[in-house]
């Protein structure tokens, strides 16, 4: 069975976040929080996750903000917390 690869590098393109992993494979890519954190349920994040300075200028990457892609990333976070919350509430 085939290690999967984890989040390592995250990057601001085109109004979403772009994942990274080892030898900067492509992992994904998403615009919705939703999506972003099915995915970064799949990958895990690394004990070594990065982000890009695309990151900190996501406007000039599609966002309509400076800070637009930490607020996705925050939104997914949430998404995968809230979610953990009601199964343990449950």
């Amino acid at each position: 069975m085939r290690k999967l690869n984890k989040i390592k590098f995250i990057s601001a393109f085109k109004g979403g976040i772009e994942l990274f992993g080892d030898n900067h494979e492509k992992l994904g890519f998403a615009k919705d929080p939703k999506e972003l954190a099915k995915l970064i349920i799949k990958f895990k994040i690394s004990d070594n996750c990065h982000g890009s300075s695309s990151m900190d200028f996501a406007d000039e990457e599609g966002f309509a903000t400076q800070d637009g892609a930490h607020i996705l990333w925050e939104n997914a976070l949430n998404v995968i917390l809230n979610t953990k919350l009601l199964k343990d509430a449950a």
